[in-house]
């Protein structure tokens, strides 16, 4: 269930008293070893108005407006990842959605965010900016960073294994995605993704 937040799977496998020394998941690094990758909060936020007939939205208070508004705000305070400067936060939004008839000022709407985040902008800092902002909101799921050193002593034996396999030189790198080996870095234990 990695692909769905990996707690039914990895997470619950530790809980139940499973450990190593060292983990290894299988995931695509084309035979590079990837020691890093950023975290993920997936949060919806959530804006209230007052209905009105839609031609007359003055005696309305129309949620997408206010929604759109927020998100605005939050992202213009954000420095965000992009194609040059990926190992920043990313804020995508993924969902949005309005209930009402078309002739109706909504008085409701909410937006699903994919929120990537690094050491330097932290899950938790992203729910304190939007506390900052009064936006409302639920965490629908919050992934730690995965962080093993490249001097750790498993790390630095798996990448001679590989070197000695391939015959040729191998790289720690860092990814913008997720994996079940937050779970393990979370419990102390070092982890790194490998695969094809």
């Amino acid at each position: 269930d990695e692909e769905i937040g990996g707690k039914n799977g990895t997470e619950y496998m530790l809980r139940k008293g499973y450990s190593a020394k060292f983990a290894i998941t299988g995931e695509t690094s084309l035979f590079d070893i990837e020691n890093r990758h950023k975290g993920m909060l997936i949060v919806k936020i959530i804006a209230q108005g007052r209905h009105s007939h839609g031609s007359r939205p003055w005696l309305g208070r129309n949620a997408v407006e206010k929604l759109i508004k927020q998100y605005t705000k939050l992202i213009d305070e954000i420095p965000r990842a992009t194609a040059q400067k990926k190992w920043l936060i990313s804020v995508n939004p993924t969902n949005f959605v309005s209930k009402c008839p078309w002739n109706v000022t909504p008085a409701y709407a909410e937006m699903i965010l994919d929120v990537r985040t690094t050491e330097d902008f932290s899950n938790q800092k992203f729910l304190r900016l939007l506390k900052t902002h009064k936006i409302k909101y639920n965490v629908l799921f919050n992934g730690s960073m995965m962080s093993t050193s490249a001097r750790n002593k498993y790390s630095q034996k798996l990448k001679k294994i590989i070197e000695s396999v391939l015959k040729k030189k191998i790289k720690f790198i860092k990814s913008c995605g997720g994996s079940d080996t937050k779970f393990f870095t979370l419990k102390g234990i070092p982890a790194v993704n490998f695969g094809p």
